[in-house]
């Protein structure tokens, strides 16, 4: 159903504008939060009420309000929108893209192409349905894991997610057909778009980009700045998140919708991806879990070849000198470099060399933190 159908329904019952701006702001709002909004924290403690006429049996075709995460007496409850309530939010909230559509130009033109393609690798959401950037909030209690780890965590998790077999996944461009004056006459639809559009999400994209969100201050505070000022025009949202059984904590949330305004502008953020490779093998090495022939076939898994694994120790050794000592040919059944210096100083000093240059070149300078 269309935003205005929806209106045109309810008119017709004879219910005020107030009452059908309420429903509508309310299946934006839970569209924003990622389709699913907390409703409540069990028993007793309302966090967000949906409109009465939402509630109604003719009406909850469009809003589920049947989940909830945890256990009594913290058990969170979760209003979730079906099929029909998706559809309705995503035409409802893209009226609102075409009336605020400088406004959001207006923001992402102060960011860097650079800064944005790190953006939407680091915390774009292909596998959700549907489809969501998501950035943690800062969690001062959590655990500080060290960068090394961090790397290895989000190489193996993406190794997980898409079966690496060379292009990894595909994330989906978001396309609109304009009239000659720019106009949006509507969405391409999901068939037409499986030609076109499709940017390929490599796993060393979405490992370096996470890995810069996760680890260095200036661009997590760039990329906050950003869901901030998305916020303030009504396109981001503070939402609730949970795994399978339990309630996990607040994030920032913004709908795939802004694709359209992120995509056309990024720019690949650095080509020395055989450095973020070469740390990511001396890691592995350096926590000596793996046989040299287990070495070599996790990293062929990465289509990093054994022949070429002595020219990323050379690369990195160039960048950091007496990092490890040189690739040894000859090593026999043994690792064929060993690790010498401090892995995590390395990759934290080369994650802020990457974070100036991508933040330099900033709209306005003000993400030059």
């Amino acid at each position: 159903m269309k935003c205005k159908e929806f209106r045109e329904l309810l008119n017709g019952y004879g219910i005020g504008a107030d009452e059908i701006n309420k429903a509508i702001e309310s299946l934006k709002a839970i569209y924003l939060s990622g389709s699913e909004i907390l409703t409540d924290i069990g028993p007793g403690e309302e966090i967000f009420s949906i409109p009465p006429i939402l509630e109604q049996k003719s009406f909850q075709l469009f809003v589920d309000e049947t989940h909830g995460y945890g256990k009594l007496p913290h058990k969170h409850y979760f209003s979730i929108l079906t099929e029909n309530g998706i559809e309705l939010a995503k035409d409802c909230l893209q009226e609102k893209i075409e009336c605020d559509e400088e406004d959001i130009e207006n923001i992402v033109k102060n960011y860097s192409k650079k800064f944005l393609y790190v953006l939407l690798h680091g915390t774009y959401q292909p596998s959700k349905a549907p489809r969501f950037f998501q950035l943690e909030l800062p969690n001062y209690e959590a655990e500080i894991m060290n960068p090394s780890e961090d790397l290895e965590r989000y190489v193996s998790s993406q190794i997980s997610s898409f079966i690496v077999t060379g292009d990894s996944d595909l994330l989906e461009d978001y396309w609109q057909i304009r009239n000659s004056n720019g106009g949006v006459l509507g969405h391409i639809s999901s068939k037409q778009r499986e030609n076109i559009g499709k940017i390929p999400l490599n796993l060393w994209d979405v490992a370096f980009s996470k890995l810069l969100l996760g680890n260095n201050a200036s661009i997590r505070e760039a990329a906050l700045q950003f869901f901030e000022e998305m916020e303030e025009i009504g396109f981001a949202k503070i939402s609730d998140s949970h795994n399978y059984n339990e309630y996990t904590g607040k994030v920032y949330r913004m709908p795939e919708e802004m694709l359209q305004f992120i995509n056309p502008v990024i720019l690949r953020p650095t080509d020395e991806f055989k450095i973020l490779g070469a740390f990511w093998l001396i890691s592995l090495a350096k926590r000596g879990e793996y046989s040299k022939k287990e070495f070599f076939e996790y990293a062929s898994k990465l289509d990093i070849k054994e022949d070429d694994i002595p020219l990323y120790i050379e690369a990195l050794n160039v960048e950091f000198p007496g990092l490890t000592t040189p690739y040894n040919p000859n090593s026999g059944d043994f690792m064929p470099f060993i690790v010498r210096g401090d892995v995590d100083d390395s990759l934290k000093v080369w994650l802020d060399r990457v974070a100036t240059t991508i933040l330099a070149d900033s709209g306005d300078g003000r993400n030059a933190l």
